[in-house]
């Protein structure tokens, strides 16, 4: 059953590509601005603990109590939808491969200004991390900053939701879900919350998405490396951050497995000449499809031993 809701969800969401693929994430994005009014009055790190355990244990002991009422019922089938509803809902809908191509068919017929003006905008709807600045999207590497959006999403709204799910369940995929958000701190500042306490939260649950990450981003880098030059790839692995239990260590990490993988040259991915931007887009793009399938296999073979 755990391989049939992988499978039925990952295709519902590769052939719905829905155009507002944020609507679920604002109801989650409101339902944590309504604990953080209520819970994020005090500065102090009790709060911040109690605001985690409530935005992500409540939905949590929700969806458990709705298991155990729809356990054996009519077959299991509504246990089976449930479970694939959750994974449909953690899921992004964005479709970040045609993202990469879109800004891509820009560059290569000359519309330069035209490809950073919609890496700019793609930015913002890939963004899976606290917001920074996009105005690199408007100025130099504007590439180089899309394609380490776009592994973000894949990271966060693909493997590592598929990869907890295999291991725990669609529980585990709400906690982090709630988790990733609270990281993001939207919710904090729509509720208004202390500047000082709303770091403190974002602080901590980054240390948490840390952990619950730390395995799954080094398993995509894995499957990077089967999907494209593994040698090259494996060189970028053995560099000593892969043991370091950071976010945005984890996170560049990536990027250059992936670049390294792909075959393009390290000086062109550096480059900030907008004629090798199309060829950095097209090979991360590519290496993206290659790996779904690489990911799909080595998880069937899972739950055959499994």
């Amino acid at each position: 059953m755990t391989f049939f809701c992988v499978i039925v969800a990952l295709l519902v969401n590769y052939f719905w590509q829905r155009e507002d693929a944020r609507s679920m994430d604002r109801q989650v994005l409101k339902w944590q601005s309504w604990v953080l009014e209520r819970v994020g009055q005090k500065s102090d790190q009790l709060s911040v603990l109690l605001t985690i355990m409530i935005c992500a244990g409540f939905p949590a002991l929700v969806l458990i109590s709705a298991l155990l009422l729809l356990d054996g019922i009519a077959f299991g089938v509504l246990t089976l939808l449930l479970h694939i509803f959750v994974l449909v809902l953690a899921l992004s809908g964005e479709d970040v491969r045609g993202i990469l191509l879109g800004s891509m068919q820009y560059c290569r017929t000359g519309a330069v200004a035209a490809a950073r003006r919609h890496a700019h905008k793609c930015l913002e709807r890939l963004s899976v991390r606290p917001a920074e600045s996009t105005e690199g999207a408007e100025g130099e590497d504007w590439a180089g900053l899309l394609v380490k959006a776009a592994l973000g999403q894949v990271l966060r709204r693909l493997y590592v939701v598929v990869f907890w799910y295999l291991i725990a369940g669609p529980v585990a995929v709400v906690v982090y879900v709630q988790c990733l958000f609270l990281w993001q701190g939207q919710a904090a500042g729509a509720a208004g919350v202390d500047l000082e306490w709303a770091d403190m939260l974002r602080n901590t649950a980054e240390r948490i998405i840390a952990i619950i990450e730390w395995l799954p981003i080094r398993l995509l880098m894995v499957f990077f490396a089967l999907a494209g030059h593994f040698s090259e790839a494996w060189s970028e692995m053995a560099d000593e951050q892969f043991w370091t239990l950071d976010v945005r260590q984890g996170e560049l990490l990536l990027y250059r497995v992936a670049v390294a993988a792909t075959g393009v040259s390290k000086d062109k991915s550096r480059d900030n000449d907008d004629t090798d931007c199309p060829e950095l887009l097209s090979a991360v793009a590519d290496l993206l499809h290659r790996t779904q399938f690489v990911g799909i296999a080595i998880v069937a073979l899972y739950i055959l031993v499994v």
